[in-house]
């Protein structure tokens, strides 16, 4: 299933302004919430947007379905506060901010003579 969020409608010779994604999970929490896990994120009409917004107003609509429902918090992969919270062997973080500083890139030979 693809969702859409329309940020701008389209007027007059301006397209709209559409963030789209395909939902990979959707796990119902309670009757009114649920997480939806997005992928293969994309954007028409803008070269600055890059990921759906939370809003009251601009709402997530099923391709299918046509179900509107709206955004309340979005997570990325760079949300290290949230990560894989509820699992304790998760070890992304760790991994992410050790790699950091494995390889110093402004060397101008990292892999060769250290003179």
């Amino acid at each position: 299933m693809i969702l859409t969020q329309e940020l701008v409608a389209a007027d007059g010779e301006t397209p709209a302004i559409k963030i789209f994604g395909e939902v990979q999970t959707l796990t119902k929490t309670s009757n009114i919430v649920a997480t939806i896990s997005v992928s293969n994120i994309g954007v028409s009409g803008s070269e600055t947007y890059r990921q759906f917004l939370v809003s009251g107003t601009k709402g997530l609509v099923g391709s299918e379905s046509g179900n509107t429902c709206f955004i309340t918090k979005v997570y990325d992969l760079d949300d290290t506060t949230n990560v894989f919270a509820n699992d304790e062997s998760a070890q992304n973080v760790a991994f992410e901010s050790i790699g950091n500083n494995f390889i110093d890139f402004t060397e101008s030979n990292p892999f060769g003579d250290p003179q």
